[in-house]
């Protein structure tokens, strides 16, 4: 080993140690009550959650650069931890009557590695072993430690969800050279079952409640659900993720609905539903910033790499040239001109939440058009500059933030030169938004502004080309 790799070793060894003395303290005689109390048995359920929690993350995670964010990495560190801190729990209560100890765990776990391995630390292998090679090793050695069981199929966790356990059974029968059938003989006899379950169940008139039918249906349900994951085994799928993922991104477009939606109206709900659909198709990511932040240039530099950008500042120019909406504007709060609308609802905390009112609906509503454009055009990726619904939670389901920060000096002397206020209102307006620091809390990206032109240019480059969104061959000159 390499002395840097062994420096690192002995910080992960060190840092290791007293986690296993913190946790040996929580349960001591001077340790917490809710700690002292856990068995093996109440940590099962917080076992499930941690690992699920990790998942979670790992969703999140389509490549190794994606960990440059540093939401993402502080999660992902965090949620390991929290798994880890299970596994160190259960051992503690076994050393604790001297049953095993950590030595052992990672002993047991060292020694199955090498073992499995043979091609890595054995002499007599091949060294260079490709993938499929590397898991008949696998599978080799597995059969020898339980060689003891009667079946392949013996040793499948009873706690697998009954997707899993079809999923795994498969992965086994494939050993046996199932399924037997040839793919177009496989696919008549799961479509004859699925006409079946349509003679079952869809051409039915009426609901029957009798035992012998229920259970039928339930029969060529099941059939139909074992021949999905037949067909994901041919493809190597994951059944798992695809499920997770589907449900997932229903529940976001359901917590879209859910939001936007009034009780007993349901027309307001299936526009709602139409409208997730939408957002679903493309990939939305949020433009945020304080005010006179930059946001605007930095949009700019987005449209100019080919990116759709959607400006909710501009669509807000575009309805109060609309005469319905400018007349409405002017009567409930005596101006139309932008620039005193800006100076009346930053000074006026009550007049900005009903202009809020007033304008967000009109705006969400256009903004949905310019979504279905984007789709139309066959566009990926949307830049939805709108800092005002991403930061007031009408857009929370975004596939992420984006914030443009600059200090407090540059943004103050751009809104006294831009809007010709006085230096009283220009920090007015600042104090009335959110800091930096609280915006953070959600924001995935940031981008710095200190003026240079050239540095935004670079940055909004870097993050297009390590999200690999578009080419951004117009900042490579």
């Amino acid at each position: 080993m390499n002395r840097q790799y062994i420096a690192k070793y002995d910080q992960a060894e060190g840092a290791f140690a007293r986690l296993l003395e913190t946790v040996h303290q929580l349960r001591g005689p001077n340790g917490c009550a809710w700690d002292q109390k856990q068995t093996h048995q109440s940590l099962r359920d917080c076992l499930v959650e941690e690992a699920c929690e990790v998942l979670d993350v790992l969703d999140r995670i389509q490549s190794a650069e994606d960990l440059q964010e540093e939401g993402l990495r502080t999660a992902l560190e965090e949620e390991l931890g929290d798994l880890l801190l299970q596994v160190v729990f259960h051992v503690q209560l076994a050393s604790e009557k001297n049953y095993f100890s950590m030595e052992n765990v990672l002993h047991r776990i060292n020694e199955k590695l090498i073992r499995r391995h043979p091609h890595v630390f054995l002499s007599d292998h091949e060294k260079t072993a490709s993938k499929e090679v590397a898991l008949q090793y696998w599978e080799q050695e597995k059969q020898k430690e339980k060689s003891e069981k009667k079946s392949i199929f013996d040793g499948l966790p009873k706690t697998f969800s009954a997707l899993k356990q079809a999923c795994r059974t498969l992965q086994k029968a494939s050993k046996l050279g199932f399924p037997w059938e040839e793919r177009e003989a496989f696919k008549l006899k799961a479509e004859s079952k699925l006409n079946q379950w349509k003679e079952s169940f869809f051409l039915k008139k009426t609901s029957s409640q009798n035992p012998e039918d229920l259970s039928e249906d339930h029969r060529l349900l099941g059939d139909l659900l074992l021949d999905l994951c037949t067909m994901a085994s041919w493809i190597s799928a994951s059944t798992e993720d695809a499920l997770r993922n589907s449900v997932g991104k229903l529940q976001k477009k359901l917590r879209y609905v859910e939001r936007h939606t009034q009780v007993g109206h349901e027309a307001d709900a299936f526009s709602s539903w139409e409208e997730a659909n939408v957002l679903d198709a493309i990939e939305v990511w949020g433009l945020t910033g304080g005010v006179a932040s930059g946001k605007s240039q930095v949009a700019q530099l987005f449209a100019a790499s080919g990116i759709f950008v959607i400006d909710a500042d501009e669509i807000s120019k575009k309805l109060l040239e609309q005469k319905d909406v400018s007349e409405e504007v002017e009567k409930k709060f005596g101006v139309l001109n932008r620039s005193e609308l800006r100076k009346l609802i930053f000074s006026d905390a009550q007049a900005k939440k009903d202009l809020e009112a007033l304008l967000h609906p009109k705006i969400r509503k256009e903004s949905f058009q310019y979504f279905r454009n984007a789709i139309f055009l066959k566009k990926k990726i949307v830049i939805y500059e709108a800092s005002l619904l991403v930061e007031t939670g009408t857009y929370q389901d975004l596939a992420g933030v984006i914030a443009v920060e600059a200090s407090e000096d540059f943004r103050l002397q751009r809104l006294i030169q831009r809007d010709g206020i006085s230096v009283e209102l220009a920090k007015n307006m600042m104090k009335a938004q959110l800091s930096d620091a609280s915006r953070r809390s959600y924001v995935n990206e940031i981008i710095k502004n200190d003026g240079s032109l050239h540095d935004l240019e670079w940055q909004v480059s870097h993050l297009i080309k390590r999200k690999k969104w578009a080419p951004s061959s117009c900042f490579d000159q």
